[in-house]
């Protein structure tokens, strides 16, 4: 499935603010629902001209809200620009609102193949339009929808569904068994936050936005979600002066890389060397040593046994990363407990997580950044990592709720807290992220941002933004499915120049 074209949608929204922004445009533009249903029509109809030319039949199915209105509008310009149009009408007449009615009304005066039943698509060329279900939809899909939506998954052809993938929660991003699998989906007035994270990418397919025209004045009461971009690392690496030296550039602990576990701190570390942190030191077990320093010399590798011999460390450092092949031992719990005990930014990810979702270690501090996946977020709720994937936004607040801090939500779509803000959004990344290393790579990035002196927020946005791109800038020289840790690690320098992320 083709991705987001990230440039073009800066913000995403909740549900709640899409219906805020529909009745301003009704209530105080002036523009009726009749006509908003005609824009949106229009507006698809437009889209499928351009990315499908050459199709030579539309089935357009379109169910009893709001969003069938749409696909009666779209059937009814499609049959006077003379294609040829099969309308499978899954509406109930007398349960639909006026405006969908006048668009259905619209369609059956031009449209000449109209059905009621589904039709049978063995062996048929053409598009299928999904205009079944819209924003509203929660739960699971039933009766004609849920038929419908399988007939639709059965079949060779592209899909292009109106506002929504059917089946798809478009608040949550959650995905009902048998939901739209689409090739193109158009959003309209703005992105539903649901379409960007969790499951529902398997259904969106290349996301489309059409703001319909529709203002969004200044002083209405929103709260989109901002996407991250090029411009939050550009604002944490300023041009450094002549006279800089490696003292006045941060100095990062890694703690971590427990018996059997060194690659983690191995990875951390070399991904924090990258982003220009003065030093960068490694407190871990002895046999990790070795095979630390011959991978990463520059690095300062201390052999730490017991906390008493970390505090040294931890006086001197700027930020620290802890987790990364941690343990859950004795040793890891000394090495956390004293870790929280001081008023340093910290990083906790991966085993560190663990051991605070176990109640070995209770933290109270807000210069903290978790960067779990939706398992380990699961053992901080103490819920599953499926229900967190369902309502990812829901997880991120619980957690902020559960541990003052600052949060990442790792996975596809990864979400940044913020303070009295709704999250951050990333989309940079692909499915070759898939495996091993890429936590241990992003909290090294974000250790070594932290380190140079910016906030936690601002640290965290940078350091998820970049390492998405510094993946994807990999995945084009390999592909995903070849994809490794270490790939994205050596992808950073010439991702940072991409950027205009540059020394002078």
């Amino acid at each position: 499935m083709a991705r987001i074209n990230i440039p073009e949608i800066n913000y995403c929204y909740s549900v709640a603010d899409i219906c805020a922004l529909e009745a301003f445009a009704i209530e105080k533009q002036g523009i009726s629902g009749v006509k908003l249903m005609t824009k949106a029509g229009r507006a698809a109809f437009e889209a499928i001209q351009q990315s499908n030319p050459q199709a030579t039949k539309l089935y357009i199915f379109c169910g009893g809200g709001n969003n069938g209105g749409d696909g009666f509008v779209l059937a009814g310009l499609a049959a006077d620009a003379d294609w040829a149009v099969c309308l499978v009408d899954l509406a109930d007449p007398k349960k639909l609102s006026d405006e969908a009615l006048q668009a259905r009304d619209f369609a059956l005066a031009r449209v000449k193949e109209v059905v009621t039943k589904l039709p049978d698509l063995a062996g048929q060329e053409g598009l299928i339009v999904d205009a079944i279900l819209g924003i509203g939809f929660t739960g699971g899909l039933r009766g004609s929808a849920l038929k419908a939506c399988q007939l639709i998954n059965q079949t060779d052809m592209p899909v292009f569904a109106l506002d929504v993938p059917s089946g798809v929660n478009a608040d949550t991003g959650a995905c009902a068994d048998d939901a739209i699998q689409a090739n193109t989906t158009i959003s309209f007035i703005g992105a539903k936050r649901g379409l960007l994270t969790g499951y529902a990418e398997n259904c969106v397919g290349e996301l489309i936005l059409d703001d319909l025209d529709i203002e969004t004045p200044e002083d209405m009461s929103l709260h989109p979600h901002e996407i991250l971009t090029s411009e939050h690392v550009q604002a944490v690496f300023p041009a450094r002066v002549a006279s800089a030296h490696k003292g006045g550039c941060g100095h990062l602990l890694i703690i971590g890389g427990n018996i059997g576990m060194a690659g983690a701190v191995i990875l951390a570390a070399e991904a924090a060397l990258t982003l220009g942190v003065g030093k960068v030191s490694v407190a871990t077990r002895e046999p990790s040593l070795a095979p630390l320093l011959a991978r990463v010399p520059e690095v300062m590798g201390r052999k730490i046994e017991h906390y008493n011999y970390l505090q040294p460390l931890l006086d001197k450092c700027t930020a620290v990363v802890i987790g990364p092949g941690l343990g859950t031992d004795a040793w890891a719990e000394q090495m956390l407990h004293c870790a929280l005990q001081n008023d340093i930014p910290i990083v906790c990810d991966a085993d560190a997580i663990n051991l605070i979702a176990a109640g070995v270690v209770t933290p109270n501090k807000d210069r903290v950044c978790y960067t779990p996946h939706s398992g380990e977020a699961a053992g901080i709720l103490g819920s599953s990592a499926g229900a967190v994937q369902e309502d990812r936004f829901g997880a991120l607040v619980a957690l902020q709720n559960k541990l003052a801090g600052h949060w990442v939500l790792k996975g596809n779509g990864s979400l940044v807290s913020r303070m009295d803000m709704p999250a951050y959004l990333n989309r940079t990344g692909n499915p070759g992220m898939a495996s091993g290393g890429m936590g241990d790579v992003l909290s090294g990035l974000i250790g070594a941002v932290l380190a140079q002196g910016y906030s936690v927020e601002s640290s965290a946005a940078a350091g998820t933004y970049l390492h998405g791109v510094a993946a994807d800038n990999a995945a084009q020289v390999q592909g995903k499915i070849s994809l490794r840790a270490s790939d994205v690690i050596r992808a950073i320098p010439e991702t940072q120049l991409s950027l205009e992320i540059q020394d002078v």
